[in-house]
């Protein structure tokens, strides 16, 4: 069994790798260096076609390698990213440090939560995957809104102290997983199939037969085709809006620390309210606060509907994840999370383009709005599509335990 330790050390690696303050001024930093807003899509498509690329391959990687290695790999590689970005100053090298950026990223996306989750589970903790997953997304939260804070206020002087400091807070997750003992789960010995008998095996029985997990893929994967976008270019959005870094740092770190707070509040809201209820509606209900973000004038109303947006988020997320990963065997985890990255970045290889052409011909605002009328649509047809296996899933059941409990 293995101790709450290597749990306490992992929230700190998240807390630490998402200290990322490059994030509040990244696109503002391109534009000062005479990047146009359809170039900076150009930058964000090459970062998300390299992740498409590469997302099933370092996911089956993590799964037979160990996910320690895969995160370890990651976490170099987006040092890299950082360095390159630090020192160029044309639009070929930002493209380059876009591929690290994808490189990087696939090495840690389905590996860092499926690590994570498997040290939940091996400590004895698998009825608290709810509970840690809040824990997480809080301390995600307000690493984003102190290094937002921090970053906007040092950007106000120079941008380039701001990569600075954040290349040596990197530095600091690659020491921290070394200390790491990664736990060996092998629910179906995975290790000694061939790679095709894996990708069979993953797609016929995790994916074309379990329409339960495709059903929980599928939101994640349509709230990105708006919110991606959003969240790349809000700075630029607040920026356009009259509001200097140091401001826009403060907005941020205000939002995410909220909701972070707000977010522990989930498992509550999961014992008052059907957990049916909050998985079906509160992600169409996060995407309609976001179109009243995209419609208004006022700066305080879209300001504030932002931080809704984030908070309903916060509320719904962390159950969505206990039954997504109950649903799951460690074997395929990193790999099935992978897939669905591989999705969400070859949709968002096209689309963060489009909306930089788009937002130069009809406005931030008015591209914001197109993205979000999709993204409702699509959630509103996911539910009607799996109406019939959610409620068979949600039967008489009022709770997220009660739902694990069956799994």
């Amino acid at each position: 069994m293995h101790s709450k330790r290597n749990i306490n050390l992992l929230l700190i690696v998240q807390f630490v790798s998402s200290f990322y303050m490059v994030n509040v001024i990244q696109t503002l930093y391109f534009q000062n260096k005479g990047i146009k807003l359809h170039q900076i899509g150009i930058i964000l498509a090459v970062y998300q076609i390299t992740k498409s690329i590469l997302e099933l391959p370092t996911g089956i990687i993590a799964d037979k390698y160990g996910k320690k290695i895969s995160s370890l790999i990651g976490f170099i590689l987006f040092e890299v990213f950082l360095l390159i970005c630090y020192l160029s100053s044309n639009l070929q090298w930002f493209v380059i440090a876009a591929f690290f950026q994808g490189i990087s990223y696939t090495f840690l996306s389905g590996a860092l939560d499926a690590l994570f989750i498997d040290v939940i589970i091996a400590s004895g903790e698998k009825d608290n995957l709810d509970k840690y997953n809040s824990i997480n997304r809080t301390l995600f939260y307000m690493a984003i809104g102190l290094s937002s804070l921090i970053g906007g206020g040092i950007a106000l002087k120079s941008y380039k102290l701001v990569y600075t400091i954040t290349i040596l807070i990197q530095a600091l997750p690659i020491i921290l997983l070394i200390f790491l003992k990664e736990p060996i789960i092998y629910e179906n010995n995975i290790i000694e199939h061939n790679k095709e008998k894996i990708r069979i095996t993953i797609v016929n029985k995790y994916l074309y037969n379990n329409r339960v997990i495709i059903y929980f893929l599928l939101i994640d994967i349509f709230i990105s085709i708006s919110m991606m976008p959003i969240d790349s270019y809000y700075s630029n959005y607040l920026n356009r809006l009259g509001i200097n870094e140091a401001l826009i740092g403060i907005i941020i770190c205000i939002q995410y620390t909220f909701s972070a707070f707000t977010g522990i509040l989930s498992r509550k809201l999961a014992s008052k309210i059907s957990i049916r209820f909050i998985i079906e509606i509160f992600p169409c209900l996060m995407i309609l606060i976001f179109i009243v973000f995209s419609l208004t004038k006022n700066n305080f109303i879209a300001i504030s509907s932002y931080l809704i947006g984030l908070v309903i988020f916060s509320l719904f997320a962390p159950q969505k994840y206990k039954i997504l990963h109950s649903k799951m065997k460690s074997d395929y985890r990193a790999t099935i999370l992978s897939i669905q990255s591989l999705v969400m970045a070859a949709i968002s290889s096209i689309i963060q383009p489009i909306y930089g052409y788009m937002s130069e011909f009809i406005g931030m605002s008015n591209s914001f709005l197109f993205l979000l009328v999709i993204s409702v649509v699509l959630l509103s047809a996911n539910n009607i599509i799996f109406k019939k296996d959610i409620y068979n899933l949600f039967k008489s059941k009022n709770t997220v335990n009660d739902v694990v409990n069956q799994l």
